[in-house]
């Protein structure tokens, strides 16, 4: 069953949670896949809401993803909390209002309207909830970012969709990387965790250029404020980007995006202290912005490695960064031919020639299209596709009469003494007694053989 998966990898479930505590030591959660649609193999002998806890306690993972799932149910939530592991619960759906409780995180499969829509769990929850973007199949990831962006939001950076290589272009790589620097930053609690601020404005009227959008995201002290804007029109936009209002005790604005401060144009009010504060900066079009306001005191440390770090990583312009997205090309791999036999090996029917001999075959992927690069490139083809048809020359060939039996791979068990090094399911459907017990070589074998009555199937468990 799909928990097996886990109990097979390299090294067991000890495996898994080594690698597990290896990824939390560099800061990453690890969050396991979760199928509620696998029903018809082995189980568990126990719910998949308390196998599931059960595993990720002990492996030490921190949620799951709830393939096709609308929305996770409160027993999984109860089962968690039953093993003393709280977990992160991501329906691939999204979620519904009443889900808010106990599942903090889902899936975005979002619109992307001129006017960035706003996550509105995330708003209901004060902040507290975290969507990841998904579009999978996007060839261009700037509808998909500048929505993460502009609602800090996860983003789910997809190139291998299930075999298929959706690659993500140079510059929407260079930009998600920007992106994602920002965002670990100011969602770290180092940084007072402004992309979680539960005073979040999305569509702050402080923007003032038509075509860009902005939200607001205050510390609870009111003492820094985060801009994170995004500019969904395609030429570069100069000039005034946000006018706010100036703090009685003064302040100070950094260009997050570039790492540089900026130089505010201050306006007085009618009593002659400083009223309002207009900010100015570039925004590149199908560009992201960041604007922070803080106190009058100097950048800690923290923040000043952070506008240095941004200040290194955009002296090249986003655009400068091609956008043109491009298939992967496959090239088949020539294996060199066997051997010619003057007569068929044990076994083994001769097939005549073939000179008009007409392959056709076709994928069986789930998802994907040919614009996508799907399935596999032969080499009288420019892509990948998921159709094939071409007529061959085919050669005189030996082919086995049946695939590989169980008698087959016990004979040669025999001859080698070969035992993987993971046995845990190798074999499985056989039982001791047939045709031998131990044979002779260099590794030990399980004293189990296939029964009389599989002598000739077709040879299983054993990958």
């Amino acid at each position: 069953n799909q928990f097996d998966y886990f109990r097979t990898m390299p090294g067991g479930l000890e495996g898994v949670r080594r690698v597990t505590a290896e990824l939390h030591a560099e800061g990453v959660k690890v969050m396991w896949p979760y199928n509620p649609w696998d029903t018809g193999t082995r189980r568990e002998g126990s719910s998949d809401q308390v196998a599931l806890a059960a595993l990720l306690k002990q492996t030490g993972g921190d949620g799951f993803n709830g393939d096709t799932m609308g929305s996770v149910g409160l027993a999984f939530w109860n089962a968690s909390l039953a093993v003393h592991h709280p977990l992160g619960l991501e329906p691939e759906g999204g979620g519904t209002d009443e889900a808010l409780n106990w599942a903090t995180m889902g899936w975005g499969y979002w619109r992307y309207p001129a006017v960035p829509a706003v996550n509105r769990f995330k708003f209901l929850t004060r902040g507290r909830f975290m969507a990841h973007v998904c579009d999978r199949w996007a060839k261009d990831r700037t509808d998909n970012l500048q929505a993460a962006w502009f609602n800090g939001a996860g983003y789910e950076t997809w190139e291998n969709v299930w075999g298929t290589w959706n690659g993500i272009t140079p510059r929407d790589a260079e930009a998600i990387r920007r992106v994602a620097h920002m965002q670990r930053f100011f969602g770290a609690d180092a940084s007072g965790g402004l992309l979680l601020s539960a005073g979040w404005e999305p569509h702050t009227p402080e923007a003032v250029q038509p075509a860009v959008f902005a939200s607001r995201w205050p510390d609870a002290r009111g003492r820094r404020v985060l801009w994170t804007l995004v500019n969904r029109g395609d030429a570069v936009a100069n000039g005034t980007q946000l006018v706010v209002a100036a703090p009685s005790g003064g302040a100070r604005w950094f260009d997050c995006y570039r790492g540089t401060e900026l130089t505010a144009r201050v306006a007085l009010g009618t009593d002659g202290a400083a009223a309002t504060a207009s900010l100015s900066f570039p925004l590149g079009g199908g560009g992201y912005g960041c604007a922070l306001q803080t106190g009058r005191e100097a950048p800690d440390g923290a923040l000043s490695a952070f506008l240095a770090q941004m200040a290194a990583m955009t002296k090249a312009p986003l655009d400068s960064y091609s956008a043109q997205w491009r298939v992967m090309q496959q090239r088949l791999r020539p294996v060199p031919p066997s051997p010619p036999a003057a007569s068929p090996p044990p076994g083994a029917v001769a097939l005549p020639a073939a000179h008009s001999f007409l392959f056709s075959t076709r994928g069986l992927e789930i998802e994907g299209d040919d614009a996508h690069g799907v399935d596999a490139q032969f080499p009288w083809e420019e892509a990948p596709r998921r159709e094939h048809s071409h007529t061959l020359a085919v050669p005189p060939l030996f082919i086995d009469r049946h695939p590989v039996t169980t008698a087959n791979y016990s004979a040669y068990r025999r001859a080698t003494g070969y035992a993987p090094k993971d046995a845990l399911n190798w074999l499985s459907n056989w039982r001791p007694g047939w045709p031998f017990t131990t044979p002779p070589g260099p590794a030990p074998l399980p004293p189990k053989s296939p029964p009389p009555r599989m002598a000739d199937w077709p040879v299983t468990y054993v990958s």
